[in-house]
């Protein structure tokens, strides 16, 4: 544990510590000369600064706002093949994930980079999308004298990785393959959860030491992408300061957001996107821009989901319709009663045919079923 008074250069060297003004926002980020209004960006488009300036502090942050965020508040991007510029985090490797392959790839760039450049530190710094549904922090580091990694997984829900042994991760490994394989042949990704990540980790880096404290922040459904931007931001600043894993502990164990300085980041973090004229320059491209590059909250998959499902209601209805035009056709047109039948039961076979092809779809395409999001013990585990 650490003591008392150094707590406080803790947070300092954290980043973002308190998020509490848009000062201590601003010192991860260039100045963007704003005068804090919300006079613009006022349309209901799907973007945490439109949603923010219509006061709606429950919008739950797409893949685009947190890939921005990233940019501009923390100036930490996707690393591109040529030089980044003065403007970006050097040796920050920055990635917003949400499938299984995405990650593996993405982890093997990360090792087969990190261990060739003997003199630089570079820390994998990455928010990943769980089960479609939820965003969570995972930063690496590498260790050149021991040649050993460094993880550190933060849940806002508190929940940590799993541990497995050697005879479980291969049946995982196992398992994952099989499915992975399928899911390629139909060209269908395969989303993130606990045990894959811990399955990726085993596969990549081999030799890891992982820290996933049971530590709850988030009490809502909706700030998981706040908390996990603010726990990157923190643990990626103390991992280049070369902070333990007890005081990164420690510093994470003792921070709290309420409400109130949860909506004052999202009020912060939306000046400072408003500002960015990249940012801009999107907006200016208007809803669809945001609308085709997004993982969609939890609630918006369960009404997509629906939607594209013929209920057992809307299919009464269609059959009840059909039968109505039926036999309106049959007494205005006066049609023989069987050409009538005939032609209800071909509309209803029709009906009956769209909604096991709907169904049959649905089953070979949907989302894995994700975990469940509990506490799990706190882990600082090897993993051999």
């Amino acid at each position: 544990m650490v003591h008392d008074s150094s707590k406080h250069n803790l947070d300092k060297d954290s980043g973002v510590a308190d998020c509490e003004s848009l000062n201590s926002v601003s010192s991860c980020s260039s100045s963007s000369g704003t005068d804090g209004s919300f006079n613009s960006y006022i349309e209901d488009i799907k973007t945490l600064v439109h949603q923010t300036n219509r006061e709606n502090y429950i919008y739950w942050l797409r893949q685009h706002d947190i890939a921005d965020i990233a940019r501009v508040v923390y100036r930490y991007k996707e690393p591109q093949e040529e030089p980044q510029n003065e403007s970006t985090v050097e040796d920050v490797f920055f990635y917003v994930i949400g499938d299984f392959d995405h990650f593996r790839e993405k982890l093997q760039k990360y090792k087969d980079m990190v261990i060739k450049q003997e003199n630089r530190q570079i820390i994998f710094s990455s928010i990943l999308n769980v089960g479609s549904i939820h965003w969570v922090t995972l930063v690496i580091k590498y260790n050149h004298d021991n040649q050993d990694f460094t993880v550190y997984y933060c849940d806002s829900f508190g929940r940590s990785l799993p541990f497995f042994s050697n005879s479980k991760a291969q049946d995982v490994q196992k398992t994952l393959g099989v499915c992975l394989e399928e899911r390629k042949q139909n060209k269908i990704t395969v989303p993130l959860n606990n045990d894959r990540i811990t399955s990726a980790l085993n596969e990549i880096l081999k030799t890891y030491t992982v820290s996933s404290p049971k530590v709850k922040q988030q009490n809502d459904g909706y700030n998981c992408g706040i908390f996990a931007l603010v726990n990157l931001g923190r643990i990626t600043r103390m991992f280049k300061k070369g902070r333990s894993i007890e005081e990164i502990n420690d510093a994470y164990a003792n921070y709290a957001l309420t409400k109130e300085k949860l909506n004052k980041i999202r009020k912060d973090y939306s000046i400072k996107l408003q500002n960015d004229k990249i940012w801009q320059e999107r907006a200016s491209y208007g809803p669809e821009y945001f609308e085709d590059r997004n993982i969609s909250p939890p609630s918006e998959d369960r009404n997509t989901s629906e939607d594209r499902n013929t209920s057992p209601s809307t299919f009464l209805i269609a059959v009840t319709l059909t039968i109505a035009i039926s036999a309106s056709c049959y007494l205005k047109l006066k049609v023989s009663a069987e050409a009538m039948i005939i032609t209800a039961l071909i509309c209803i076979a029709a009906i009956i045919i769209i909604a096991l092809l709907q169904d049959c779809i649905k089953s070979n395409s949907g989302v894995l079923s994700s975990p469940q999001l509990t506490p799990h013990n706190i882990q600082l585990t090897p993993q051999l």
